[in-house]
C-alpha cells in the first residue's frame, strides 16, 4: 500500500498504519451507532478485529487500496478514515468509503477527507469514476455524496448483511468530468 499525506485546510489525511495503532481504532469504532451503516464492522468491535483489519492493511502490497487517517490540524487528533478501495487502473475506478468518529458528525470533517481524496484520485491516480455503496436509510451519507455530485445509479436489493441482516445498498458515482464541471470542490 502506497504510502500518503495530504494537507487540508482543517485537516491532513496519511496513510493510517502509520499513525492509528489498534487500541485507538477500537476505542474509536466500537459503537453500535458509529457501525450502524457499516457492514463489514463487527459489533462489538474487538481489540483483536482492529489488529485484524491493520495486520491485513499492512498486508497489501499493490496499489488496488489507500486507506488514510483524519487528522486535526490543530490538534492532530484522530478523526477518522476515509479509503479509496477496489482501484482498478484498468477500467479508471475506485470505491471510496469513509467514517469520522461521533464527535465530528455533521461539521464538514468527512466532506473535506472525501474531497482531498477524490481530487487526489482524479489528478494524480488519474481515475474517471469514483464509486460509493451505502446503505439505504444512511441518509447523512448519500446527502455528503450528492452534495459533491455523486449520481445515484441504483438500488442494489439485499445485496450484503449487515449485523446478520440482508439489507439494500444504494451505489453512486462521480465522473471526472462532472468534477471538472464544478471546478473540483
Amino acid at each position: 500500500m502506497r504510502e500518503l499525506l495530504l494537507k487540508g485546510k482543517r485537516i491532513y489525511l496519511q496513510t493510517l498504519t502509520t499513525k492509528v495503532d489498534a487500541k485507538t481504532l477500537q476505542e474509536n469504532i466500537n459503537d453500535i451507532e458509529q457501525t450502524k451503516y457499516m457492514h463489514e464492522v463487527p459489533y462489538p468491535y474487538t481489540l483483536e478485529d482492529a489488529e485484524s483489519y491493520l495486520k491485513y492493511l499492512n498486508s497489501i502490497s499493490d496499489d488496488s487500496s489507500i486507506e488514510l487517517g483524519i487528522f486535526d490540524n490543530f490538534t492532530d487528533e484522530f478523526v477518522g478514515v476515509v479509503a479509496l478501495n477496489n482501484i482498478d487502473y484498468k477500467y479508471e475506478n475506485g470505491e471510496i468509503g469513509y467514517w469520522t468518529r461521533k464527535k465530528f458528525w455533521k461539521k464538514g470533517y468527512a466532506k473535506e477527507a472525501v474531497q482531498m481524496l477524490i481530487k487526489y484520485a482524479f489528478q494524480e491516480l488519474k481515475l474517471v469514476r469514483i464509486y460509493a455503496t451505502l446503505q439505504k436509510g444512511n441518509t447523512g451519507s448519500l446527502a455528503l455524496l450528492t452534495n459533491l455530485g455523486f449520481q445515484v445509479e441504483g438500488l442494489m436489493r439485499k445485496s450484503v448483511k449487515n449485523k446478520g441482516k440482508l439489507v439494500d445498498r444504494y451505489i453512486c458515482s462521480l465522473l471526472i468530468e462532472e468534477y471538472e464541471l464544478k471546478k473540483g470542490f
